[in-house]
């Protein structure tokens, strides 16, 4: 989710890659795992950046609220 939420929010998996601090063959590998199990592109290339697809959009909002929810428990201890 980590991934998907960087290339949304960067618009590109070598900014993804940089604010993950992870290389940028791992960011595209991953996003190639999440099309797989969502079944679908979730993100079209332009020369403008990756744009998000409708679907991708739909995921945005639920894996942003699940991030913050785990990150906020987490930072109080309950996980």
């Amino acid at each position: 989710m980590k991934v998907f939420l960087a290339i949304y929010e960067n618009g590109s998996l070598s900014r993804a890659a940089e604010e993950l601090n992870i290389t940028q063959p791992s960011v595209s590998y991953s996003l190639s795992r999440l099309r797989e199990l969502l079944n679908d592109p979730l993100f079209t290339r332009t020369r403008d950046g990756m744009i998000p697809t409708f679907a991708a959009d739909q995921f945005y909002q639920v894996f942003h609220e699940s991030i913050c929810k785990i990150e906020r428990n987490y930072s109080v201890g309950l996980i």
